[in-house]
């Protein structure tokens, strides 16, 4: 694993490996290149320059709080036992989970790895300030040039006349983790010609965090390409016929994961969408 590299671009050799082009000059090759670099995946760019996202025109901006004992006796439980909405009237929404550990990383390594090593993690909130882009204080090329206690401040800003218990939350935020997302969804894709360079991932179906699969999604798909690589390395089957096995499985059930995702943020997030916005997504309207 090489950190501090930035992919530019890919060159398929004449003796069928791959080379990786960076931008500090180097280079690696090898027998297959696996695009998992999210959804403004350089790679997809190049082998699917026809893969396209549409902008939900919805923006979050993530943090988390740690759970402290004040918090606690201010905050209603069900932020504490359900994945939660609250709705405010200024056409904005919070979404809110607690993060807790059922035991100690000491105890579960103990039993199940013994030689991993974990970074402590305090238990925690985490909260997503849910809005339509025209409906925040900075436009999209100032989000992504905001720091995070500038975004700390329009989230304040945003829930300033919200409930005490609420604004106390934000307030002891851990700021540093403060970022946003601009919520987009992946069209769907027609199946490409399999060659020994593929995707996974946010890099092939973006989907929105309404239904919160994302992240399982790409992990089933990392699940199953091992699974197929596995086989290549044992001799049951060529590359190319496992990748495309891998490909044809992935793009059907990554792209049921967009359209209920996509689903989900139309039905938790209708209020923010204007009536006459059309989203298409993996083939759904």
């Amino acid at each position: 694993m090489h950190f501090g590299k930035t992919f530019t671009h890919y060159r398929q050799e004449p003796n069928g490996t791959v080379t990786a082009h960076f931008a500090d000059g180097t280079r690696a090759t090898g027998d297959l290149l696996i695009a998992a670099d999210g959804a403004n995946s350089l790679i997809r760019a190049q082998l699917l320059p026809e893969a396209k996202l549409d902008d939900t025109s919805l923006r979050c901006l993530y943090g988390r709080t740690l759970i402290s004992q004040s918090l606690k006796e201010v905050l209603p439980r069900i932020f504490s036992n359900a994945f939660s909405a609250v709705m405010g009237k200024e056409n904005r929404t919070m979404a809110l989970a607690r993060y807790a550990k059922r035991r100690s990383f000491e105890d579960a390594l103990r039993e199940l790895a013994p030689d991993l090593r974990l970074t402590p993690v305090d238990d925690y909130l985490m909260w997503a300030l849910v809005s339509h882009a025209s409906n925040l204080p900075l436009n999209d090329e100032q989000l992504r040039a905001a720091t995070p206690e500038e975004l700390h401040a329009v989230v304040s800003g945003c829930i300033a006349e919200w409930h005490p218990a609420l604004r106390k939350m934000i307030a002891e935020a851990d700021v540093p983790a403060t970022f946003p997302v601009q919520i987009r969804s992946a069209q769907a894709v027609e199946p490409w010609p399999t060659t020994n360079i593929t995707l996974l991932g946010d890099a092939i179906h973006t989907m929105t965090p309404a239904a919160g699969i994302g992240a399982n999604t790409a992990l089933r798909d990392a699940e199953l390409l091992s699974q197929k690589l596995a086989e290549v390395s044992h001799g049951e089957k060529p590359l190319l016929s496992a990748l495309h096995e891998y490909e044809t499985a992935m793009l059907r059930y990554g792209f049921e994961a967009v359209r209920h995702s996509l689903q989900q943020l139309r039905g938790l997030y209708k209020n923010l969408l204007p009536a006459e916005q059309t989203v298409e997504s993996g083939g759904a309207q």
